[in-house]
């Protein structure tokens, strides 16, 4: 049995171990049997390594899935910090996070949420990080995410909150307001 399946996911890893290759080379030999799929390392000036992973949607079976899943599960333990992974299953949007710990996998719901968020925003001509310059508006726009998105605890995610939420055409006039405001300053 067969499903329509993608994903993709960022993973920050320190410095490659022998047990850390050996679990990339693990999901590589997965990612070999997918069209398109693609793995890329990428080493930082801090020596830790950004692995990036695409999974093109298309016709996969549940036990590639499963094991898919199971790979990109294992390098949890390896990462710096937890991470998302967006995935489309059969034609449903949706994301996990995974961490080696609670708190790791919070995190990465955390700055999950904060990234939608700032795309949406900027999609309105918004930059978050000047909004949040204005205490009122940062603590609004911190509830707004937190409805939208969750508060960062658990693993779970509404469907719905993975559309642009209505919130942020209201942020709108808020950010035309600094916009305002920092150029007077200047």
């Amino acid at each position: 049995m067969s499903a329509r399946y993608g994903c993709s996911t960022e993973i920050h890893l320190p410095a490659f171990t022998p047990e850390m290759a050996t679990a990339i080379e693990g999901l590589k030999k997965i990612l070999k049997w997918i069209n398109d799929a693609q793995i890329n390392d990428e080493s930082a000036s801090d020596g830790t390594v950004w692995l990036n992973v695409r999974c093109p949607e298309q016709n996969c079976g549940h036990t590639f899935i499963k094991n898919l899943d199971e790979a990109i599960d294992d390098l949890a333990q390896y990462a710096l910090n937890g991470f998302a992974v967006e995935y489309m299953y059969e034609g449903d949007q949706g994301v996990d996070f995974c961490g080696s710990t609670p708190e790791t996998k919070a995190i990465a719901k955390r700055n999950w949420n904060f990234s939608k968020a700032a795309h949406h925003l900027e999609e309105e001509g918004i930059h978050l990080e000047s909004l949040l310059k204005i205490p009122v508006a940062a603590q609004a726009i911190v509830e707004d995410i937190k409805l939208a998105y969750g508060t960062g605890v658990g693993n779970e995610i509404d469907e719905e909150s993975l559309d642009r939420p209505d919130w942020v055409v209201s942020h709108r006039s808020l950010a035309e307001l600094l916009q305002n405001v920092t150029v007077i300053d200047h």
